[in-house]
């Protein structure tokens, strides 16, 4: 007898690195931990970028609230492919493994990119309705 759900499941994580990986790096990826671990708003960070070329390069990320992911290097055609803290804090358990030429680039955020606030119907104003 084969059980049938109508209810919603979880998909099966994504895989971020192989046995056979030639180069990883540790962080809290965009593709594992870091896609419900975030870093606290305003908070100073190491992000790592990764290039369409899959160059990888750890920037500083200045203590600001406001771009997410602020970097004060130009990362034009980089996206933000994980991030850890600069005291070497283990926030969210062990970091995850990171296979660069495995990570999907046009899901990964941007960095310097404004946060998308949303639409409540607070922002409709007078008659906007």
């Amino acid at each position: 007898m084969v059980r049938r759900s109508t209810r919603w499941r979880k998909p099966p994580p994504k895989v971020l690195s192989l046995p056979t990986s030639q180069r990883t790096e540790l962080c809290y990826a965009f593709e594992g931990k870091a896609d419900y671990h975030g870093p606290l708003s305003g908070e100073r960070v190491q992000l790592l970028l990764i290039d369409q070329e899959r160059h990888t390069r750890w920037v500083n990320s200045p203590p600001k609230f406001s771009p997410r992911y602020p970097v004060e290097e130009n990362v034009d055609g980089w996206r933000v492919l994980g991030w850890r803290l600069p005291s070497g804090d283990l926030r969210h358990g062990d970091y995850d493994v990171v296979d660069p030429d495995l990570v999907d680039f046009d899901r990964l955020p941007v960095p310097n990119a404004e946060s998308f606030v949303g639409h409540s119907i607070g922002t409709h104003g007078p008659g906007g309705r």
